[in-house]
């Protein structure tokens, strides 16, 4: 029987979900996965490996499941791929200058806490001058970019740009849908365009945000 996984597929199509107990007696069947690329819908088997047909050409995938993380940040949580490490930082005598970084191999993803005063539009403001004023910063490009939280699209900020050390990344800006009488949560993204894990984490992110 098909069923739904909440996380989505990285790079070699990796699932992410919470570990589920297993009947005593007999083995449990593999869980089968249902992939749409474009308007095509493909029906994957988790652990055994199959190609599937993109733009043309035959493309090999394997599906794996992976159990996922839980962050708590103060009235709120959400889901996030075990591949992530956390990293919690405060700054003293300052309560609302806090931060909670996801770090992965490839791309990190930081939540920022605020004085309630804060918005997404002053922060990007603030970072823009940031950005331009370091020198490895080279072709820096403020646009608009979008992230589903829960059933809603959210608008963004993303500051394109290329260094040296990274070649080309960006860094989306999102403020957090989170009800608070204090503070406003931000949502900082920073990876290549095009990589897997980012998007798995964010997509985990957006659908189990609570």
């Amino acid at each position: 029987m098909r069923r739904r996984l909440l996380q989505m597929l990285c790079i070699s199509l990796t699932t992410a979900c919470a570990p589920s107990a297993q009947a005593s007696g007999y083995e449990a069947a593999p869980s089968e996965v249902e992939l749409t690329i474009g308007r095509t819908k493909h029906v994957l088997v988790e652990g055994v490996s199959s190609n599937i047909q993109v733009n043309g050409r035959s493309v090999p995938v394997k599906v794996e499941l992976q159990p996922a993380q839980r962050l708590h940040v103060d009235n709120f949580s959400f889901s996030y791929p075990t591949g992530f490490t956390v990293l919690n930082s405060a700054s003293e005598g300052a309560p609302t200058s806090a931060s909670w970084m996801l770090k992965g191999r490839t791309c990190q993803i930081t939540i920022h806490r605020k004085a309630k005063g804060t918005t997404l539009n002053f922060l990007a403001d603030h970072m823009a001058e940031f950005y331009e004023g370091l020198p490895e910063v080279s072709d820096l490009s403020r646009n608009t970019t979008r992230m589903t939280i829960g059933r809603k699209s959210v608008s963004g900020v993303r500051f394109l740009m290329k260094t040296r050390r990274e070649g080309v990344s960006f860094q989306d800006y999102f403020q957090l849908p989170t009800p608070s009488s204090q503070y406003n949560y931000f949502l900082v993204i920073h990876a290549k365009p095009g990589d897997q894990s980012e998007q798995q984490a964010r997509t985990m992110i957006g659908s189990t945000l609570r």
